[in-house]
């Protein structure tokens, strides 16, 4: 499954957008309130759209927190104007090529057309028959491709201190996951560490038991694995009863005692990892590489260093190579890895543009070129454009004596030097002149 297309109306603070996507990643940039997060709200009903065909799991409606709000101008006090009719409407594909044999085009779209009503689905007819098949298939126990989708918030691991007990509980009994449980509660931006733990548990005590691991197994521990820098080890300890890592001779942790940053990252790979082995273990060790699917993450930089930033788009894209993954940032280390055409910029007023140029540019051009920033502090950017316009009138005198006050104000600043080495060109090209008049 992919979503190649996406036309809002009413939604959140999209008046009227249509958005184009990458087949594969999608960077999603903007300041604070331009709609980052609406915009994976947006995707998760259209991608959500998918369980209408998977009977007992819900799909992401259209909520009354949704709408898009004007304010009236006939009283002094402004007053709330919903604004109907709300819809989320998509372009995407539907493929198998183990059961179905196929490739679908499909459009549909998920609409509410006032208040109290309901999200309607008959502008998604399709997509839904067409999923109803696939899992007929499934329970006919065939071989189905079947797509992941997942959505993971800024605050996902935002959970409370018994669940994280709970994940060191030895599981009650052993048992083999439905394959459509991966759907079970996945447009939830929240990850749920315990049933994680379970699974890793329920393969550890299996691979006891009929003295070899799984393959699905091995590839989600793998790519657990691959998601943190410089791991030497990783594993589920049947004697501690949790996961255990092993990193830069640190000797091995708990998850529970790793960084922020690391427990988020190995949360959302093993998380997705696990669907994968849910849904298609036909795949063995390749469920990996031949699972597709579609994971909107919110802040993909949560908690990481900038090194670490540096490497997260492609080390999600090596690991899941058929996911259309949609992820929001505000980092400029992951701008500056991300092709421009797959970065999508967002406005204030719900427009949105993609930049000219993003691989291969250091953070600072990052800084200024896309996200509209500064890259040095407001008060230095002030007093060095006062320096500038010194230089630019050749009042270099009285340029030295500001640069003088600045080094002592903003020490050890490179910046300086710069300064100095022109003003000294300046000098010496004085010099020659004068030398050169004395003839």
């Amino acid at each position: 499954m992919k979503i190649n297309h996406l036309d809002l109306s009413n939604y959140k603070g999209f008046k009227d957008t249509s958005i184009d996507f990458d087949d594969g990643f999608n960077l999603i940039v903007g300041e604070n309130g331009s709609g980052k997060t609406s915009l994976l709200d947006a995707l998760a009903v259209a991608a959500g759209s998918f369980l209408l065909g998977v009977k007992g799991y819900d799909s992401r409606h259209i909520r009354e927190e949704d709408v898009r709000i004007e304010f009236s101008k006939q009283s002094e006090n402004p007053v709330p104007l919903p604004q109907y009719p709300v819809s989320v409407a998509a372009k995407g594909l539907i493929f198998d090529d183990v059961a179905l044999h196929g490739k679908w085009e499909l459009e549909w779209k998920r609409e509410i057309c006032g208040k109290g009503g309901k999200t309607t689905s008959k502008d998604a007819r399709a997509l839904k028959e067409l999923v109803e098949k696939m899992v007929h298939k499934v329970q006919a126990d065939q071989r189905v491709n079947l797509p992941l989708i997942a959505y993971y918030g800024a605050g996902r691991l935002w959970i409370p201190t018994k669940e994280m007990q709970a994940t060191e509980n030895i599981p009650s009994e052993l048992n083999n996951s439905v394959r459509l449980d991966a759907y079970t509660f996945c447009i939830d931006p929240r990850i749920k560490l315990s049933e994680i733990f379970n699974w890793l548990a329920n393969e550890k005590y299996i691979a006891l038991e009929q003295g070899h691991e799984n393959a699905t197994f091995k590839a989600a521990k793998d790519a657990m694995r691959r998601c943190v820098d410089n791991c030497n080890y990783l594993d589920y300890s049947v004697k501690d009863k949790n996961l255990v890592v092993e990193y830069c001779g640190k000797g091995r942790l708990p998850f529970r005692l790793l960084s922020d940053g690391q427990r988020s990252m190995l949360a959302v790979v093993a998380d997705i990892a696990i669907k994968a082995a849910v849904l298609n273990p036909h795949y063995g060790d390749a469920v990996l590489r031949e699972t597709s699917g579609i994971v909107l993450l919110d802040e993909i930089d949560l908690h990481l260093h900038p090194k670490w930033q540096r490497q997260v788009v492609s080390n999600l894209i090596s690991i899941f190579p058929k996911i259309q993954f949609f992820a929001s940032t505000h980092s400029p280390q992951v701008i500056g890895e991300t092709p421009a055409g797959q970065i999508i910029v967002l406005r204030q007023d719900g427009s949105w543009f993609k930049p000219d140029a993003s691989l291969g540019l250091n953070s600072n051009e990052v800084l200024r070129d896309i996200m509209g920033a500064n890259y040095v502090s407001r008060v230095f950017a002030e007093k060095l454009a006062e320096l500038d316009t010194l230089l630019a009138n050749a009042e270099f005198e009285v340029a030295r004596n500001v640069l003088n006050v600045l080094r002592n104000e903003f020490p050890n600043v490179p910046e300086f030097d710069r300064v100095d080495a022109y003003m000294d060109r300046m000098d010496a090209i004085a010099d020659e002149d004068d030398s050169g008049n004395c003839f």
